[in-house]
């Protein structure tokens, strides 16, 4: 057959958790496609046959995105990509397939047919309110640990989080005696044992920080980025401090604490009249 005038057809990108059906979907849509592993592509993507179809599964795990964009570049037969998520596609896998997403629970039915009095599953991927959430009001404690292990927050993230939350005495032992020293997972055990769980949703959200332009400020003076902490020891010179005052605007003078810049005042200019005989 041959391959003059063909059009390549764009592929499909099928996104969706395990046990959403995206495999049978794909097969089912293909008929009898040849699947490869987005991990493990074989040598001879210049002789696949078109006809059949092409599955590439879990591109999410460490996929050969050269040879995969390769494959989009060359092969004229239709492509469904399967993955997990979106977030852990490569970019440009990504932005050369259209985005479709498996939403019917396959799996659930399955099971629903077995057991139907079974729970649904809770999932583990939550945001860190919902983790949080969860380690302040449940009360077992294994259940956090297996959460946080699972999302892996960073140090500094879940301390910003703790502080709110638990005692200052507990805070300053994890803080002082395990961040960036033991492995992570120590420190997700020793936080989720820092206490019993309350039973309830008792959850205090940290403050949102204020933000600094004094970085900006240093560019502008002729300060590099990194010489910010040579600021304030260079404004006891009354030159530089002239230089900042004519590059900073009136708040982010009172920003930088120096009280309130004065401001300039317009003179009033009084035109002198002259007054002749027709004024008495």
């Amino acid at each position: 057959m041959s391959l003059i005038g063909m059009q390549t057809i764009q592929p499909t990108l099928l996104v969706g958790k395990p046990m959403t059906g995206k495999t049978t979907g794909a097969i089912k849509k293909l008929g009898n496609p040849i699947i490869m592993y987005a991990n493990e592509i074989p040598n001879d993507i210049y002789s696949l046959p078109v006809d059949r179809g092409l599955l590439i599964e879990e591109v999410h795990y460490k996929p050969n995105s050269k040879a995969i964009v390769e494959i989009i570049r060359t092969y004229k037969g239709e492509i469904i990509i399967t993955s997990n998520n979106q977030k852990e596609v490569p970019e440009e896998i990504k932005k050369k397939c259209k985005i479709s997403r498996a939403t019917r629970q396959w799996g659930r039915e399955h099971i629903t047919k077995i057991a139907p009095n079974s729970d649904n599953p809770e999932p583990l991927d939550k945001s860190m309110y919902d983790i949080m959430r969860a380690f302040v009001k449940n009360t077992n404690r294994e259940e956090v640990i297996k959460l946080l292990k699972h999302n892996k927050p960073s140090d500094n993230y879940l301390m910003l989080w703790l502080m709110n939350n638990i005692h200052i005495n507990s805070l300053a032992f994890l803080d002082g005696h395990v961040k960036r020293r033991w492995s992570n997972n120590y420190l997700y055990e020793l936080a989720a044992y820092s206490i019993s769980g309350f039973g309830y949703a008792q959850l205090n959200n940290p403050s949102k920080g204020t933000y600094s332009n004094l970085v900006k400020i240093c560019k502008r003076v002729g300060l590099k980025p990194n010489e910010s902490h040579l600021f304030s020891i260079l404004l006891n010179d009354p030159d530089f401090e002239k230089k900042v005052k004519t590059k900073v605007s009136n708040a982010e003078w009172r920003k930088l604490g120096l009280g309130e810049k004065k401001m300039r005042k317009n003179k009033q200019y009084i035109k002198k009249s002259s007054i002749t005989l027709g004024d008495f």
